[in-house]
């Protein structure tokens, strides 16, 4: 988009082509930007946000909603569209979040790989240090990575925490991961959990820096701040939000509300630094009501959608003749070959593996080991190592 607006700023006759060919230009380099493997995906993410307008929906509308949304999935081939029409804008300020957390991603835990399975015989690693960025990744890895956010996105929108929701339109856990989750093969659903593990951790982070901000202020002003004129029912950090009584009643209520933030306010808030992101914690911190999020629905045990699975009886009989599983190559609709790699290149369950059954993934998903294409995988060590069964 940089380069775009480059080339309209260049002359005249360039501002004069982009005025008369507005949409077909905007909407070619927005599809290139997002990617034709998970246009789909940003556009149903899009959709999730306009059609329920983060409002009280009924249960019922939030489960027609998603019964569109599986009927869209359900084509294979990428979506060909030349025209994005009165979409393109909010789909290009949308894809400016999600590439914008992806890149954090990309910074954050991608080295981790090269770290951990370095071989310890081999010399140093050349690019030990090295600080990636998504310009590092192929295509196929970017479309992986988009795509984890753009269905955390959908998901939030979906079952975001609002007091105002009546019981009988609550999403518990275990229909969240039967309507939602098992939509998507267990491989898909690990990557939205690895996106889901890098929110919470990077949520707890910023909490953390804003607790330390506001103690070490505290220690600059002096003992008199603490406490001893206030009236009891003052807290010294100006709001409950990190007291004692508030950590241990309300912590895991608080952390399901930030990570059901929309992608703008989490890029706002994990780049904000001392009082913008004092100030950020504060707008949203008095939203602590029970309510089931994502971490909860990936520890269900998934039935009803195995139950109606056409490729299930396919799927069995390939479990119980021990078929291994052959990786060609990287393609987005397809798991990775870390994934495969995982699963001692044998089938694994269709659909959502319980986070309590699925140990292999819990250190893996550090570094987010089903986004990576083969290659890149090789070059880090990760394949040549034993099975992570016995690592981790």
């Amino acid at each position: 988009m940089k380069v775009l607006w480059g080339f309209i700023r260049a002359s005249p006759r360039m501002f004069a082509i982009f005025r008369d060919q507005r949409d077909v230009i905007l909407s070619a380099v927005i599809i290139w930007e997002i990617g034709a493997d998970v246009l789909q995906e940003a556009q149903s993410a899009l959709r999730s946000l306009r059609r329920l307008l983060r409002g009280i929906v009924s249960k019922k509308e939030t489960l027609e909603w998603i019964a569109t949304y599986e009927v869209e999935l359900s084509h294979d081939q990428p979506l060909q569209q030349t025209s994005l029409g009165a979409v393109a804008v909010p789909l290009w300020r949308q894809h400016h979040s999600v590439k914008s957390l992806a890149s954090l991603y990309v910074r954050e835990r991608l080295h981790i790989a090269t770290h951990r399975f370095r071989r310890v015989e081999s010399e140093e690693a050349p690019q030990e240090g090295r600080c990636y960025d998504l310009e590092d990744l192929s295509d196929t890895e970017k479309s992986r990575l988009f795509r984890g956010f753009y269905r955390f996105e959908i998901y939030g929108n979906l079952f975001f925490c609002d007091y105002r929701r009546k019981t009988k339109d609550t999403i518990y856990a275990p229909e969240q991961c039967d309507s939602f989750l098992c939509l998507f093969p267990s491989w898909q659903v690990e990557g939205l959990s690895c996106v889901n593990d890098f929110v919470i951790d990077k949520v707890l982070e910023k909490w953390q820096e804003v607790e330390e901000n506001g103690y070490n202020a505290l220690i600059a002003a002096g003992p008199s701040r603490w406490d001893f004129d206030k009236p009891i029912y003052n807290s010294r950090w100006e709001f409950d939000f990190f007291s004692t009584s508030e950590k241990l009643q309300w912590r895991e209520s608080y952390h399901r509300y930030f990570a059901t933030l929309k992608l703008p306010t989490l890029v706002s808030l994990f780049t904000a630094q001392d009082g913008q992101l004092l100030q950020i914690v504060k707008d949203n911190c008095d939203c602590k009501w029970p309510h089931d999020f994502l971490s909860e629905a990936l520890d269900q045990d998934s039935y009803y959608s195995q139950l109606i699975e056409p490729k299930k009886d396919e799927h069995q009989q390939k479990v119980s003749a021990g078929v291994k599983i052959q990786f060609h190559r990287d393609y987005v609709s397809e798991a990775n070959e870390a994934w495969l790699w995982a699963h001692e290149y044998q089938p694994c369950d269709l659909y959502v593996q319980p986070s309590y059954e699925n140990e292999i993934g819990e250190g893996l998903r550090q570094f987010g080991y089903v986004f990576w294409d083969s290659s890149r995988l090789h070059d880090a060590g990760v394949l040549e190592q034993e099975l992570p069964s016995r690592r981790f």
